[in-house]
């Protein structure tokens, strides 16, 4: 089943877009993603210089845990993408729904809080600081998604950006009254559930405008359940290889070298803005491809974009380290320096894989599951083996990376005969 049917689902007042609005839309998608990418990178750097190394490591643990929470969430902004027109014309319960579920995330959440208080060494009040983040993500990943559906490509954009630089200001605002880390933290929870307020009353305006008006039925049909099922999978295994050597060096590592190796993820991140940029805009070109060749052809142009892009920062990791370290979070990180390259690497695979992992379900290509859960698993036993620096942790994930591309580019073949 091919994406492309779906299109029939948009109502009629949503005409087809012409090549040129599409064109339009890109960029301004790339634009408003491009702003938020580099205002929260920015925040989480001028974090290393205001929090003492342990309370940064606290703090970029629980964004990772947050990260990984709302990844598998976002299969709600895919969905209401794909169904607009029968979500909003029973918005009301949706609605039910998603903060019925948040609900119950965030009641096994604080369940589980007291033994990841223990695992992780940190405070539980630090951990639930970000329930009011969990409750909301289910409702504000499905009015991103109807926004997106709904082609309200500027709000989409740039409702991203506002709440980044929201947290700017609360940030600072906080910090200034005498509270660094619950400041920080409570600025990520106060923009989101502000950003989640006006997204819903966004969607629900739009919702008493089409209430009225003869459409399809609000129920999604069966057709797509399966596929919600794999993206959900997928999802929660990509968050967890992406994120996990995060939560393991918190909990394996003492205080200061969990530090450094965090401050590490964070700066070679960079890298990986370059597919997570595209992927708005590759993925719906890819999903409505009228032929697997065009496709093939725009996962061909990502890779190489992605590529292009890696290879350029890991130039300036090689031939800069000590001094990109210094300028960023700071001297007292420079230990940190002869590894920058090796988890540069590992976070250009991992951005390769994502392009992959788009393309894979943008065409409803379902073989590439079995090999995720197997890599996903494989590396969190090597971390759980193999922790005793942070060059074992790394050339772990560079392995599981390489085996899951190695195992990506053999499915894109095989597929193209």
């Amino acid at each position: 089943m091919r994406y492309t049917h779906l299109i029939r689902n948009i109502p009629k007042e949503m005409n087809i877009p012409t090549t040129k609005t599409i064109a339009k839309a890109g960029t301004i998608v790339l634009a408003g993603t491009l702003i938020a990418h580099a205002l929260n990178y920015a925040f989480t750097i001028i974090m290393t210089r205001i929090l003492e190394q342990e309370a940064y490591a606290v703090l970029v643990t629980i964004i990772t845990i947050i990260t990984i929470i709302s990844i598998p969430l976002r299969t709600a902004t895919t969905i209401a993408a794909k169904y607009t027109s029968f979500i909003i014309r029973g918005y009301a319960s949706y609605v039910q729904a998603t903060l019925i579920l948040g609900i119950g995330i965030l009641g096994v959440y604080v369940c589980l809080t007291p033994i990841m208080a223990d695992w992780l060494k940190i405070s539980p009040a630090a951990l639930l600081a970000i329930g009011p983040i969990i409750l909301v993500t289910p409702l504000l990943s499905m009015n991103m998604g109807l926004i997106q559906g709904m082609r309200r490509v500027a709000i989409f954009s740039w409702v991203p950006a506002g709440e980044a630089t929201a947290k700017f200001a609360f940030a600072g605002l906080f910090v200034a009254l005498g509270y660094p880390l619950y400041g920080a933290l409570g600025a990520i929870s106060l923009t989101v559930i502000i950003s989640s307020i006006i997204n819903t009353l966004i969607v629900a305006r739009e919702h008493a405008r089409l209430k009225e008006k003869n459409g399809p039925s609000s129920h999604i049909p069966k057709q797509w359940r399966n596929s919600a099922i794999i993206i959900l999978v997928s999802s929660i295994a990509t968050a967890l290889l992406g994120n996990m050597d995060v939560l393991a060096a918190k909990h394996f590592f003492s205080n200061e070298l969990a530090a450094q190796y965090l401050v590490l993820a964070v700066i070679t991140r960079t890298i990986s803005y370059g597919s997570l940029i595209m992927i708005p805009v590759l993925f719906p070109a890819m999903a409505q491809a009228l032929h697997p060749r065009d496709a093939r052809i725009l996962l061909k142009k990502g890779i190489s974009t992605a590529l292009a892009t890696s290879l350029l920062i890991l130039v300036l990791f090689a031939l800069y380290p000590k001094q990109i370290i210094t300028l960023l979070p700071g001297s007292q990180y420079d230990a940190v320096a002869p590894y920058l390259v090796l988890a540069g690497i590992a976070t250009a695979l991992w951005s390769c894989s994502q392009i992959f992992l788009s393309y894979f379900i943008a065409t409803d290509t379902k073989r590439f599951l079995m090999p995720l859960l197997a890599i996903t698993g494989s590396q969190m036993i090597g971390i759980a083996l193999f922790h005793n620096s942070i060059q074992e942790i790394l050339t772990v994930i560079n392995v599981s990376e390489v085996l899951l591309l190695g195992v990506y580019t053999f499915l894109c073949l095989q597929k193209k005969r």
